[in-house]
């Protein structure tokens, strides 16, 4: 039997026109040592071994033929102590994969995709409402987004997908929203993790439909959290996949 590693992983899709001063040969820094610096600036990674998550590997794939390429994945290691009655780190990690990009070029971010250990033990984390943050958002810029969540060879999110959209609707509110999608194609990104660390085989996706108040690492952490909580509250025990993207049309 496979056994779930405690790893956390981001990836950043999309489309990077790289700084005129930056070339393959000049380069000196790689997507793993802009991430460890970027988290030790901000205090989320320290070097003693402390901080939210430990660094595990990084790669850059920087594409710019594909408007929605993976330009970046992020792999780190987050401690059970640190996510019992906490949120697992969604927005510094998105945050910082996207800081490290942007050291290199210009950055649209078309989709991205977390894998979440929700087998680690814990209890959930306290949300009780949505941030004032977004109080003061554009109402122009709201935008509807698809969220997939799979739990690969375990058959749980679908069975409890009903439940984890209620829970989720109790939390949130104007300018979120969110519901089950109905005849809504899954989000798929490719290429996705590697199944070392993730049931991968069989898939079980659930789709959501949501509004947010803008495309932003904000929102999308935001609502990959949401969802993250609402399931850990019905006792999903596995790694889960979460891809999102701007729902078109």
């Amino acid at each position: 039997m496979k056994v779930l590693s405690p790893s956390m992983f981001v990836a950043v899709f999309g489309d990077l026109r790289s700084h005129q001063w930056i070339t393959p040969d000049a380069l000196a820094e790689d997507a793993y040592s802009f991430f460890v610096s970027r988290a030790e600036l901000m205090g989320w990674s320290r070097q003693d071994g402390s901080g939210l998550w430990g660094m595990n590997d990084a790669s850059f794939g920087l594409s710019t033929r594909n408007p929605q390429a993976r330009l970046a994945w992020f792999q780190v290691g987050v401690d059970e102590r640190t996510v019992d009655g906490a949120s697992f780190p969604f927005h510094p990690l998105l945050t910082c994969g996207c800081d490290a990009l942007g050291r290199i070029g210009e950055i649209t971010v078309r989709a991205a995709q977390f894998l979440v250990p929700l087998q680690m033990s814990g209890s959930p984390a306290m949300i009780s409402s949505v941030p004032n943050w977004f109080n003061a958002c554009d109402p122009s810029a709201r935008v509807a987004m698809r969220v997939t969540l799979d739990s690969g060879e375990d058959p749980v999110l679908p069975q409890v997908a009903v439940d984890v959209a209620e829970l989720a609707a109790k939390i949130t509110r104007e300018p979120f929203a969110i519901a089950p999608a109905v005849g809504t194609a899954h989000v798929q990104l490719h290429p996705e993790v590697t199944d070392g660390f993730w049931l991968g085989e069989g898939r079980h996706p659930v789709t959501f439909e949501t509004v947010a108040p803008d495309w932003s690492a904000d929102s999308i952490a935001w609502t990959a959290n949401l969802l993250t909580e609402s399931c850990r509250r019905v006792g999903v025990k596995t790694s889960v996949l979460i891809n999102i993207d701007r729902a078109q049309g």
